[in-house]
């Protein structure tokens, strides 16, 4: 029998979710965990920053607490927040399946960043994601 991997599953279901609406904006540049070196901008890059399992009477209740951090770069903060809400506007208020996942999503909070030696722009998202297995 083969064993599904659920932090794939979970990976697969957040990408297409910000690819449906982001696409037009950053084409097919959203990557799991580290922006890839040279790639064209603007650009995503997807995070899952803890995966929380719960437990009922010590068993696996099947659902998990998951933090997810989405980070938007551009040449600029006009593409990099252009980028970042192309991402929210799928994932933000989320409650569905996708790739058999069931998920609630919503945002926690957003800031820029700026690395002056690259010249590079960085908005940083943060998303609660209730996941039922």
């Amino acid at each position: 029998m083969t064993q599904i991997d659920e932090s794939t599953t979970l990976d697969v279901a957040l990408r297409q979710l910000m690819l449906e609406t982001a696409e037009a904006m950053v084409a097919r540049r959203v990557y799991p965990v580290q922006l890839p070196d040279d790639v064209q901008l603007p650009a995503l890059v997807y995070s899952v920053v803890s995966d929380v399992p719960g437990y009922v009477n010590g068993n696996d209740s099947g659902f998990r607490r998951v933090r997810l951090q989405v980070d938007a770069f551009g040449g600029s903060l006009r593409d990099a927040r252009r980028a970042d809400e192309s991402a929210r506007a799928r994932l933000s208020g989320f409650d569905g399946r996708v790739h058999g996942v069931g998920m609630a999503i919503w945002r926690l909070n957003t800031y820029p960043v700026f690395y002056e030696a690259e010249g590079l722009w960085r908005v940083v998202s943060d998303y609660a994601v209730s996941v039922v297995c």
